[in-house]
């Protein structure tokens, strides 16, 4: 069924969808007093004919709005560390199959070794384990440059629309990107590192295990190496799941700051670049413009460090 042609008052576009011959829904498009959309059904046109906010003080709202949000940012980028560093289990990262304990060759010392495992010596596709370093606003441009490209190109912002509210309700969402700014960003970030994270914790935890179960019954250690890399490299349902929601997060506070003029300081595009690659921005609002349930599958996976 199509999307309601129409637009609410403060401006976002209707989600619903369409009911009637003329392409809008039934429900009025007006903003009540506690600034949230009016849910009665519309009487005539697109209002119910219920006192509603102005578009004088829907627009005096807004600017307060932003100015809060200015001034969030402002403390935000004082305080951006954040709880979880990296995508990464400790000294691997995410999603990497490291050989079991007691089979690890020594550490390569050599300036070539240290660029290749750190992601820094062009590794093939752009998908190796990348610096941590901050990045740089010339790096940060280029990545917002690229990412409003694909954006516009692709139609992410439509596709967006479309996929969200069929997981999180509609009301979440208004609310979100009414209160939208630099601290909730951070958050979905934040979030979305976390379980990245905790996805290599699992997964090292499982091949730990398997590999003392199997050393105890005396098995080879190439039979060894096997399985674990096994458990590493065949995604389960939680392994998914977890990954699946990550990428949404990323391309929620991707498409909520493209909306929002403010992709220069977007800490979701700025993880993709620092702990991916540049590639990754275009692999993920491709895969947003799919079926969510797939977007995991469509982002390459970093190779081993």
């Amino acid at each position: 069924m199509a999307q309601c042609r129409e637009y609410l008052d403060n401006g976002n576009r209707c989600r619903r969808s369409t009911a009637q011959p003329n392409g809008r829904c039934r429900t009025c498009h007006g903003i009540t007093s506690e600034w949230k959309r009016c849910t009665h059904t519309a009487a005539r046109g697109k209002y119910c004919g219920r006192k509603h906010k102005t578009l004088e003080e829907i627009a005096d709202h807004k600017a307060a709005a932003q100015a809060r949000r200015n001034r969030s940012r402002s403390r935000s980028s004082r305080t951006t560390t954040s709880t979880w560093p990296s995508y990464s289990a400790p000294s691997s990262s995410y999603g990497s199959a490291q050989p079991p304990y007691g089979t690890r060759r020594p550490r390569q010392t050599s300036p070539g070794s240290r660029s290749k495992s750190s992601g820094q010596g062009g590794a093939e596709g752009g998908t190796g384990h990348r610096s941590r370093q901050p990045l740089t606003e010339a790096v940060k441009r280029e990545a917002a440059t690229l990412c409003s490209n694909a954006i516009l190109g692709q139609d992410v912002l439509a596709a967006f629309e479309s996929q969200i509210t069929a997981y999180v309700s509609s009301e979440v969402i208004n609310e979100l990107m009414e209160h939208w700014d630099g601290k909730s960003c951070e958050d979905l970030a934040k979030i979305a590192r976390g379980l990245l994270g905790l996805k290599g914790y699992l997964t090292k935890l499982l091949q730990v295990t398997l590999n003392w179960i199997v050393e105890k019954t005396n098995i080879g250690i190439f039979p060894r190496l096997v399985a674990c890399q096994l458990v590493a490299a065949i995604p389960l349902p939680w392994n998914a799941k977890l990954v699946a929601v990550a990428r949404v997060l990323q391309v929620t506070g991707i498409c909520l700051c493209f909306s929002h003029d403010r992709l220069l300081e977007c800490r979701c595009l700025h993880d993709l670049v620092q702990f991916e690659s540049m590639q990754a921005i275009g692999h993920l609002l491709t895969g947003a413009i799919h079926d969510w349930r797939e977007i995991a599958e469509r982002m390459p996976q970093p190779k081993a460090s």
